[in-house]
């Protein structure tokens, strides 16, 4: 089409599939204003799409349980979601921090940066999440695609198609 410019490719290991691979896609489209992008990439807007509240601790425990394999640790009253030893999240001080994908963890760094930042404790894949700043959609796919860091791609795969194909 004349005029229309490529997508850029997305980094490594990004697919349709994976979560936030579209919107991945369509946040590095060049040449979109705010509005075309949609409402999850204009930056400081706090809202829920669809009269769905805003997100919390309580939702991020319900998503992060509902998941094969997860359970919940106190470590010094905080939250802890681990699957067997490793941590996919955590909850502080009404943030959460997950284990994201480098790739996607720059990214929303950079086009979200009121809800997303690096935790200065760790050295790789771990971002302070705002809670508030996200509606269910956005919590679901974050916890999901921390989750999915720490299992083995066969326990994911099943879980990953399922949560795809109730979106369509």
């Amino acid at each position: 089409m004349a005029g229309r410019r490529e997508l850029p490719r997305l980094p490594e290991g990004r697919s349709r599939d994976h979560p936030g691979g579209l919107r991945a896609r369509t946040a590095l489209r060049p040449g979109l204003s705010f509005q075309e992008r949609g409402p999850r990439f204009r930056p400081g807007v706090r809202r829920a799409r669809g009269g769905e509240s805003i997100s919390d601790l309580g939702d991020l425990r319900r998503l992060a349980l509902s998941l094969p394999g997860a359970h919940e640790v106190t470590y010094k009253g905080n939250p802890w979601f681990n699957v067997g030893k490793k941590t996919f999240a955590l909850a502080l001080d009404g943030r959460a921090i997950l284990k994201l994908d480098r790739g996607h963890q720059e990214l929303l760094f950079e086009i979200r940066p009121e809800t997303f930042s690096k935790c200065p404790v760790a050295t790789v894949y771990w971002s302070y999440v705002e809670l508030a700043h996200l509606d269910e959609d956005e919590l679901t796919d974050l916890v999901l695609e921390a989750w999915s860091q720490i299992v083995p791609k066969k326990v994911s795969r099943p879980v990953l198609e399922a949560a795809a194909m109730s979106k369509d």
